[in-house]
This record gives C-alpha cells, sequence and structure tokens, in this order.
C-alpha cells in the first residue's frame, strides 16, 4: 500500500461484510515505519487515477491518497477486538471518509473507491455523533481460506483458496475454490451472488447453486487473466448472471 510520499506497508488481510462481499479494509502491516503495527485503509482512499491506469498490467502496489504522516496519526487499530461502528467513525473522521452507519456498507455500492458514494456527505460525523451499534458482520478474508463450499444441495463442492478482489469496486466478486477430486483436483471461481450465507461452527459457506454446476464449473483461470472482461463474462454467463 503506497502513501502520496512513500510506502505505508504490505497489505497482509482484507476485512469484508459477509452478506454482500463488499470491502471493508485492507488491513496493512506496516513494520517498522510507522508506530502502530497494523493500520487499516478503506478502499475509498485508493487513488483512483493512479489505479485504474496500473489495472491492465495488474497492480503489485495498491496507490492511495493518503500522506504517511495522516496514516501514523490515524486512530489505533486494536487487532484483539472487533472492528465497531465507533473505531469507524473514528476513522473516517481522521480521514474525512464518506460515512453511514448501520447499512451494513460503509463507501457505497457500485461506485468508484476514491469517489464520494452518492447521498453520502463529504465529511464524516464528530465520532460522539455516532451510536455504537455493536459489532457489524466484518469478516476476515484469512479467516475464510479453507471453509468447506457446500451447494444447496447440500454437496461439499470443495474448500476456499483464495480470495478475488477488486479495489477498484471496493468489493470482493469472486472466491477461488479448491476441489480436492481423488483423480482430478482442480480450481473453479465461484462468484459472490452465489453465497448463500456462512456458518462458524462447520467452518462452511452455503451457496444457492446445485451441486451439479459447481462440480462441472469450468477451471479457474490464471489470477491475472481477471484484468480480461471476457473472462469474467465467461465466469458469469456460466452460473447465467
Amino acid at each position: 500500500m503506497e502513501a502520496t510520499d512513500g510506502e505505508i506497508g504490505k497489505c497482509e488481510d482484507l476485512l469484508f461484510y459477509d452478506h454482500s462481499g463488499h470491502l471493508a479494509y485492507f488491513v496493512v502491516e506496516t513494520g517498522k515505519w510507522f508506530s502502530h503495527n497494523k493500520v487499516l485503509i478503506a478502499p475509498v482512499a485508493i487513488d483512483t487515477e493512479k489505479a485504474r491506469a496500473r489495472a491492465p498490467g495488474g497492480m503489485e502496489s495498491i496507490p492511495s491518497n493518503l500522506s504517511k504522516e495522516k496514516v501514523e496519526s490515524s486512530p489505533p487499530y486494536e487487532t484483539d477486538r472487533p472492528v465497531s461502528d465507533e473505531y469507524s467513525a473514528r476513522l473516517a473522521f481522521h480521514y474525512e471518509w464518506p460515512y453511514r452507519v448501520g447499512d451494513g456498507s460503509l463507501w457505497g455500492t457500485g461506485v468508484f473507491a476514491g469517489d464520494a458514494p452518492l447521498g453520502l456527505d463529504k465529511t464524516a460525523p464528530a465520532p460522539k455523533e455516532v451510536e455504537n451499534e455493536g459489532d457489524r458482520t466484518l469478516r476476515s478474508a484469512k479467516e475464510i481460506l479453507g471453509y468447506t463450499v457446500v451447494s444447496k444441495d447440500d454437496m461439499k463442492a470443495g474448500a476456499v483458496s483464495d480470495v478475488v478482489v477488486d479495489p477498484m469496486l471496493s468489493a470482493l466478486p469472486y472466491l477461488r475454490v479448491r476441489d480436492k477430486a481423488l483423480f482430478k483436483p482442480r480450481d473453479f471461481i465461484l462468484p459472490w451472488e452465489c453465497v448463500a450465507g456462512f456458518s462458524l461452527a462447520s467452518e462452511e459457506i452455503q451457496t444457492t447453486i446445485d451441486g451439479a454446476i459447481l462440480k462441472n464449473a469450468p477451471e479457474a483461470p490464471e489470477k491475472e487473466a481477471f484484468s480480461d472482461s471476457s473472462v469474467e463474462s465467461s465466469i458469469r454467463s456460466y452460473y447465467r448472471f
């Protein structure tokens, strides 16, 4: 993750809303550069002009519109506690990010990350004005790696091996699933629209798709291929989206 005046650190995880796949924060390991070991950076902080220019070739580094000083002075991220509405409001107030409480999405949907979502004020409410509504359904991308993907007819189709991130749209549009079939192990792509819910107890992801469709899903393309819009079109066509 880049600041306007240097490197912030390495993105080591993602926090997202499990009911929508909307990306809430990049978890950035700052190492020795900052007093905080980890910071949360929202996708609204992405420098979209630079990101658009890099997107066709893939992004090894994500450009932001934040200075290192601004990140250094941000509210400390307590990694042993869930991210609450109150903490999200404090971050938004510090960075002057648009913010809306209680709708399950901090930055809005269907917009580029660096553009203020329609209907939201540029200025965040002061933290004292925001009522803590309890921890929302933020989940770690690392946490769901290895979760079993289950079809709507209860077939176990494989395990999550990776997530596909679209930082420009603040979303995790796809899961990469490893089918460890005895004679033909393979990876396939599952669109987020197919996700029906999560089971923490059994570490499973329920889907709305029949087992036969998941079993016969095309093999997953290489990660770099997602810069080609025809690849996504092919995946979505298979699932009839």
